[in-house]
């Protein structure tokens, strides 16, 4: 695996350098402190993802992400010390995949990136279930609502997959972090909405009523099957 890391921080580099060299020891770890050469680093190497501060000395991260998301889908996940809500979903809504704020935990960026770079179709997802109106295609990434095809990202589908193995019931913020990062993390609460507000508009899920993601305030959520009721 290669990971290019576009970061200005010498001493962010180093700890993400020996953080995946012992998850991944076969992996290939370039970084660049600066956006233009992370730009060139990723044309020239087509790394598997990319990790990118949004406070660069020559561009904002988001310039970054826009310029990887009009050439390629590789994995982008934001690390930065921006962490209110409307910069991770201004990160996420620009075609980044994840965003951590920093100081980060370990595990927990070794987990986003497990999540980023493992194949869509997992051992232990059923894709047969399904709910009145939304069934899954062949893989987590399609779906079918009301049988017109829909494609998601990897996240929204595993998101998706969740809330409709527990439809009618509240799926909690923790239960959904757990599943996309193997731990509940109070940190990944702003990404979650994120990445449901994405859910519902290729759903046309009204934004008055909500009427296939309800909202649980400060629970989580529950997809509403009127099938089983």
């Amino acid at each position: 695996m290669k990971i290019l890391m576009i970061e200005d921080d010498q001493k962010i580099i180093e700890n993400v350098d020996l953080i995946l060299k012992i998850a991944w020891p076969d992996i290939c770890f370039l970084a660049s402190k600066r956006a233009d050469g992370g730009i060139k680093l990723f044309n020239k190497e087509k790394p598997d993802l990319v990790i990118v501060d949004i406070c660069l000395p020559d561009t904002s991260g988001f310039e970054v992400i826009k310029q990887i998301r009009s050439m390629s889908s590789v994995p982008v996940l934001i690390l930065s010390a921006l962490a209110e809500e409307r910069d991770v979903v201004r990160g996420l809504e620009l075609g980044a995949n994840d965003y951590i704020s920093k100081p980060f935990r370990q595990m927990e960026l070794i987990a986003r990136i497990r999540n980023l770079t493992r194949k869509s179709v997992f051992p232990d997802e059923d894709l047969s279930i399904k709910s009145q109106n939304i069934r899954f295609g062949l893989s987590i990434r399609q779906i079918y609502y009301n049988e017109s095809e829909i494609q998601l990202t990897r996240t929204e589908g595993r998101i998706l997959h969740k809330l409709l193995q527990k439809k009618n019931k509240v799926v909690t913020y923790q239960e959904l972090s757990n599943e996309l990062w193997g731990d509940a993390l109070q940190t990944a609460i702003p990404s979650i909405k994120v990445y449901i507000k994405h859910l519902r508009e290729k759903l046309g899920d009204d934004s008055l009523s909500y009427k296939i993601i309800q909202n649980i305030p400060q629970v989580g959520y529950m997809l509403v099957d009127q099938a089983d009721r």
